[in-house]
């Protein structure tokens, strides 16, 4: 899931590397307030994303070598932090990465991998919480599936079918090992990247509902017993 620079034009990457900082700028002033507020919120998110990147998998062989596919855990981060706070931590995590890669080969493609696998993650979970909060009841069950399951997983198949259109268009891969051995291994993972964002999610609602910024216990917790039956 993390581009190699001379898979793309440059041409390309320049454009994204300036779409990437303008789109940091416009985050900057959101994402420190939430870093401010919930001092202890920024950190579990910092560390919860941390731990989603580290479970990672690896092809060194075969017509996928060069791939790699890991957990996003930003869904999460979006609950506890907020979208911007989650665009930065998700950059800030892609960064260290690229960085520790030899010779730095992915340092050039950084921002349109981020771009491609971190916003639409944040931009959707942003999208389905607000959608939920108009459209579905307010219960508990409803904040724990929706936004913090169902929201990873849609998350992360938006994610995959950006990461395998960019391998697409650039002819990194063949079309038919995209569609056949690429593509499923998001569809798979994903299910993975729900549950471990659900889990937690429930998690943190149970023990430490003050971490999650978009947690309102009027909200949610208002109806009482019956939102069980």
């Amino acid at each position: 899931m993390n581009f190699h620079a001379d898979w793309f034009p440059a041409s390309l990457l320049w454009a994204a590397a300036v779409l990437w900082l303008a789109l940091l700028a416009a985050t900057a002033k959101p994402a420190l307030c939430a870093v401010r507020s919930s001092p202890q919120s920024a950190v579990l998110a910092a560390a919860a994303a941390g731990f989603a990147w580290l479970l990672r998998i690896d092809i060194q062989a075969g017509h996928m070598a060069g791939m790699d596919y890991h957990f996003l855990g930003l869904n999460l981060v979006c609950l506890m932090v907020g979208a911007p706070a989650a665009f930065w931590i998700g950059s800030a995590w892609a960064l260290l990465y690229a960085l520790l890669q030899p010779e730095h080969a992915m340092l050039a493609a950084l921002p349109l991998n981020v771009l491609a696998v971190v916003l639409p993650a944040c931009v959707l979970s942003v999208g389905v919480r607000r959608w939920g909060e108009r459209a579905l009841p307010k219960h508990l069950f409803i904040y724990i599936f929706i936004f913090g399951f169902v929201a990873a997983v849609l998350g992360m198949l938006l994610a995959g079918t950006l990461v395998t259109l960019s391998l697409l268009w650039a002819g990194v891969f063949p079309a038919a090992v995209l569609r056949e051995s690429v593509y499923p291994v998001f569809f798979l993972i994903s299910w993975g990247e729900g549950f471990l964002n659900g889990i937690f999610t429930a998690v943190f609602v149970s023990l430490l509902p003050q971490v999650l910024k978009t947690f309102d216990d009027a909200r949610y917790l208002g109806g009482g017993p019956q939102i069980w039956k």
